[in-house]
């Protein structure tokens, strides 16, 4: 048997039909393009008419070629028509003019036509009427029509009001991206700082984009600042044994809830008793509070529930507001080795509160203790890969026991050592 006769032919494969390339019936060049006439057996149509002027091509197709070559000599008299308006009414000068221009776009594929439909955009956008401050209060009464939380408007009108103070009688349409880059860069922001305002920014301009106040994309051309990636600071266990115990009884609940359960300062500062169900062992964190506006349910773990049952009320927030509270935070904080920024100095011993020291160590400890982040990120409104980013492999297994071990009767005299009231002056 003939070893190439048993070999499968290549002729046996399926293979895509190679498409026809028809040659155009007819093609005649007319001032900025040409006009082509193709047969084309597509539907109800056998011919089709491509007109190409301007570095741009229409086309339409026809249930006959007489009708197709009808609309041809049409479109090549319209074209001849407006090639001797052209000439009359076109100098040397500007004819040389726009040879130039079309010259400058060709590196980038861009024709006449473009740069004028890009041109009067700008324009239209600077004609139409509205000021920076009015522009503003029409994106902010939006957003409060669609329902976003206080915390997403306070913010919104924190940084606009920044950006009104320079620019906010000016029309929207007539400022530049060089201008908005200035503005940014004299901010002295750091760089996420820097790109929360930026965002904020572009929010505004692309609010007034969409109703045709500012040209589109504009935001796109500012600097976005690159934002290193560092490790979150946490406490050690030492650190949050002294906090917790420490704290007076009025905002050790608070306290409790922030180190073993994670939740954010402004979350906490709205929660109130009802939210907390130690049978069920759970804390609800409403939609109402959260920061994502999405409800949500964490874990309560049993150190954190022998902490809270001596602490718990019918009712009420869960922190105290004032200054008395105040003064019992910054003493628990001093007790765990930390002070105000203008007290840190070598000779007390003290260093700056890390910022949200509390919800980085709940989700450095918990991921160490139960390494399942899609759960941690559940109960922390987050998601599984900024879990892993920030807060893997930052503690070391032992560190988690102890951690989680932290309870009102750990110490060998089973006290609660407790920082005397702070007087207000």
């Amino acid at each position: 048997m003939n070893p190439e006769a048993a070999a499968p032919s290549s002729s046996t494969s399926k293979s895509k039909p190679r498409k026809v390339r028809r040659n155009p019936i007819q093609r005649k060049k007319i001032a900025g393009g040409t006009i082509t006439i193709q047969e084309r057996n597509v539907g109800k149509f056998v011919a089709r008419v491509v007109v190409h002027v301007g570095g741009k091509a229409t086309t339409k197709g026809f249930e006959s070629m007489e009708a197709a070559k009808a609309y041809a000599m049409k479109q090549e008299i319209e074209a001849g028509n407006a090639g001797t308006r052209a000439a009359a009414t076109i100098g040397d000068k500007e004819r040389r003019a726009m040879l130039d221009a079309t010259e400058s776009l060709k590196p980038f594929g861009k024709t006449l036509a473009d740069a004028v439909a890009f041109y009067l955009a700008h324009l239209q956008a600077s004609v139409k009427s509205s000021t920076v401050d009015q522009m503003i209060a029409s994106l902010l009464a939006s957003k409060v029509g669609a329902g976003k939380s206080p915390r997403h408007l306070s913010d919104l009108r924190s940084r606009l009001g920044r950006f009104s103070k320079d620019f906010g009688a000016l029309p929207i349409g007539s400022i530049t991206h060089e201008e908005i880059d200035v503005w940014l860069a004299g901010l002295n922001l750091a760089p996420v700082g820097h790109n929360n305002s930026r965002r904020v920014v572009a929010n505004l301009f692309n609010f007034a984009a969409e109703r045709g106040y500012a040209p589109a994309g504009l935001m796109r051309k500012t600097t976005r600042k690159k934002v290193s990636s560092e490790e979150p600071a946490i406490l050690t266990v030492a650190q949050a044994d002294a906090l917790i115990r420490h704290a007076h009884p009025s905002i050790r609940a608070a306290l409790v809830i922030g180190l073993f359960c994670g939740c954010r300062e402004a979350e906490i500062g709205k929660l109130t008793w009802q939210s907390v169900d130690l049978e069920g062992e759970v804390v609800t964190i409403g939609a109402g509070i959260s920061k994502v506006n999405q409800r949500r349910t964490i874990r309560l773990h049993p150190n954190a529930i022998s902490w809270l049952m001596p602490l718990r009320q019918t009712g009420g927030k869960i922190m105290p507001t004032g200054r008395v509270a105040l003064a019992h935070l910054q003493a628990a904080r001093n007790a765990a080795g930390f002070g105000a920024p203008r007290h840190c100095t070598p000779e007390r011993g003290l260093t700056a509160w890390p910022s949200n020291a509390l919800r980085h160590s709940y989700a450095s400890y918990a991921l160490a203790q139960w390494p399942d982040a899609a759960a941690l990120a559940l109960e922390m409104g987050n998601s599984p890969a900024v879990i892993l980013r920030h807060y893997r492999s930052l503690v070391k297994p032992a560190a988690a026991a102890a951690f989680w071990n932290i309870t009102p009767d750990d110490k060998p005299d089973g006290k609660i050592a407790m920082m005397p009231t702070t007087k207000i002056a």
